[in-house]
């Protein structure tokens, strides 16, 4: 299978798309924990793809606060839980926080709530798949694999009030 990449200026720093041809498998910011680094390395460039100008014109509308209801196309890697984790997190509304534990309990696992942490950490799609809206039990901005920083930036930009919320 051949897979492609290219990058989107974000104001929150540069991101890497990855496709293989028709999906979005990846798309991280570059810094991130979790980089796929031996992905990348089998990516060929490509900025012309249908998938990658669809996602850019998703990433672009979103970072000028419009509520998108369909994302692009995606094909999810991960385990069997993973994957019903990341589904659990698209049904999150844009605008809106939940905890983890309330992550567990919509997949029917109340006492996974670490376990979700754990799959939401490994998120492939960040923003499309929106793990920022997941914050503790206490009402605390935690674990983001792009940094607190961008997380408390996209809650910001999805209208919170943030000063309700610990970081």
């Amino acid at each position: 299978m051949v897979f492609y990449r290219t990058t989107y200026s974000s104001p929150l720093g540069t991101i890497t798309i990855i496709s293989e041809g028709t999906k979005i498998m990846n798309l991280c910011f570059d810094d991130q924990k979790h980089y796929p680094f031996k992905l990348v390395a089998k990516t060929t460039p490509n900025d012309s793809l249908a998938i990658f100008k669809e996602t850019k014109c998703w990433l672009d509308a979103y970072f000028k606060g419009l509520k998108k209801k369909i994302h692009p196309p995606l094909r999810l890697i991960g385990t069997n839980f993973q994957e019903k984790v990341w589904r659990a997190l698209l049904e999150i509304p844009y605008g809106t926080v939940i905890t983890y534990q309330m992550v567990a309990i919509r997949i029917r696992n109340p006492k996974a709530f670490r376990a979700v942490g754990q799959a939401i950490s490994r998120n492939p799609i960040s923003i499309i798949i929106p793990c920022h809206r997941v914050i503790g039990s206490k009402q605390n901005l935690t674990g983001f694999a792009a940094g607190i920083e961008r997380k408390v930036a996209l809650l910001r930009r999805e209208g919170l009030d943030l000063n309700r919320f610990s970081i």
